[in-house]
């Protein structure tokens, strides 16, 4: 597990531990990594619901090129090639 998904799960304990919904909002692009943060919500015995946006290629890059730091193109390309759509019973 890497230190930004260590740092990640610190104050989320705090928020799953509560009876009150929050957002983990984070790009996960893969069935295999979206399985770890759900893992950790379900493990609380939250549940969890996963909404995706999904939007035209170009206007994607669009976007990405008006950031103030803005990610590579190479970058976008590995995304765009790892990424899965998640399915309904990932999230219960």
């Amino acid at each position: 597990m890497s230190r930004a998904s260590r740092s990640a799960r610190r104050p989320c304990r705090r928020f799953l531990c509560k009876p009150e919904p929050f957002v983990w909002n984070a790009t996960n692009l893969s069935r295999q990594m979206r399985s770890k943060v759900l893992g950790f919500a379900h493990a609380y015995g939250v549940r969890t619901v996963i909404l995706y946006v999904k939007g035209p290629e170009d206007f994607v890059r669009g976007r990405n090129r008006e950031r103030h730091r803005s990610v590579p193109d190479a970058v976008i390309d590995r995304m765009l090639h790892e990424w899965k759509v998640p399915t309904p019973p990932e999230a219960h």
